[in-house]
C-alpha cells in the first residue's frame, strides 16, 4: 500500500474495476500512477475507476487519470469514473475532467454503459451511455489554489494533448506551463487582495455592529 492511496481491483463482465481508497495529491501521484499501471493487464479493453472512497484528489491525482484514460482511448476500448463524492465532484467539474471522461453515478450505472450488463440502479432502464453529474458550482478554495499552481499547469498540457490526440514537444510544453503560471499567480494576487478587503470589511462591519448596539444600550 502506498503512503495515503490503496487500489483495489475486480474483474465484472470483461470490465476491470478499481476502486480508489485514500488521498492522491502531488505527493503521491506517481505511486498513485503506477499502481494502476501495475494493475492493468494487456488484454484489459475497459477500466472503471470507482472514487467512492476517494477522500481527495488534487490536479496531480486528475493528470494521472487523463494518462490511463489516453492507454484506453482506442477503438474497442472504454474508460470512465464512477461514484463520485460530493467533496470529490467539485474538482471534477472546476477542472474540466468531466467533459473528457464518461462520469456515472454508480459502479452498476458504469458496467450497464461499459459491459452492457443490466444496471441495478433501475429494473427495466435502458442502458445508458453516459451519466454526467450534476454540475456543482464552481468555488475553488483559495488555499488550494495557491498551492498547486504547478499541479494545474501540468493537468492543463495533459488535457490538452487528451482533447486533441497530440503530444506536444519539450519546449512547447515548458513554454506553456510558464506561461500558465504566470496568468494564475495574476489570479491569485486578485484573490488575495479581494481577501484582504473582505475581511477588512468584516472588521468594519464588527465595530458598525458594536456601535449601533451600544448606542441602543445607552
Amino acid at each position: 500500500m502506498a503512503t495515503g492511496i490503496d487500489i483495489q481491483w475486480e474483474r465484472k463482465d470483461g470490465v476491470l474495476v478499481a476502486a480508489i481508497i485514500g488521498r492522491v495529491d502531488g505527493g503521491n501521484a506517481d505511486e498513485f500512477q503506477r499502481l494502476l499501471e501495475t494493475g492493468i493487464e494487456p488484454g484489459d479493453n475497459a477500466l472503471i475507476l470507482d472514487l467512492e472512497q476517494l477522500a481527495f484528489i488534487s490536479s496531480a491525482g486528475l493528470r494521472v487519470g487523463l494518462i490511463i484514460a489516453r492507454k484506453f482511448n482506442e477503438p474497442g476500448k472504454r474508460f470512465g469514473v464512477c461514484t463520485l463524492p460530493t467533496h470529490v465532484r467539485g474538482v471534477i467539474t472546476v477542472s474540466g475532467f468531466d467533459q473528457m471522461i464518461a462520469v456515472y453515478e454508480s459502479r452498476a450505472a458504469a458496467l450497464s454503459a461499459i459491459a452492457g450488463s443490466p444496471s441495478s440502479d433501475g429494473d427495466d432502464q435502458e442502458p445508458k451511455t453516459e451519466e454526467k453529474m450534476a454540475t456543482m458550482r464552481g468555488v475553488v478554495d483559495y488555499d488550494i489554489v495557491g498551492s498547486n499552481v504547478q499541479e494545474i499547469a501540468d493537468f492543463t498540457i495533459e488535457k490538452y494533448e487528451f482533447r486533441n490526440n497530440t503530444t506536444l514537444s519539450a519546449e512547447i510544453r515548458e513554454e506553456g506551463i510558464a506561461q500558465i503560471k504566470d496568468v494564475l499567480w495574476k489570479r491569485i494576487e486578485l484573490l488575495r487582495q479581494r481577501r484582504e478587503q473582505l475581511r477588512k470589511s468584516m472588521f468594519d462591519a464588527a465595530e458598525e455592529a458594536l456601535a449601533e448596539f451600544v448606542d441602543k444600550k445607552s
